[in-house]
């Protein structure tokens, strides 16, 4: 089951570069294929997030190479 979010994923991780092997018209057909609706809680986690407890926008820092809220 080919799918774009899955070569997307697959060539974001190459360092130097990525090779795909497999037939041309099976690619087309997974780049122009409608991906699924998916429901996550992505939107309402960073709205939360960067909009704070009291609606006022919250600090954030990196420390250690990690993300904090202020």
């Amino acid at each position: 089951m080919l799918r774009r979010n899955l070569i997307y994923t697959a060539i974001t991780r190459g360092k130097q570069k990525a090779v795909l092997v497999g037939e041309e018209e099976a690619l087309h057909r997974a780049l122009t294929k409608a991906e699924p609706h998916r429901n996550t809680a992505l939107a309402r986690r960073l709205h939360a997030l960067f909009t704070g407890a009291a609606g006022h926008p919250a600090a954030l820092r990196v420390a250690d190479g990690q993300l904090a809220v202020c």
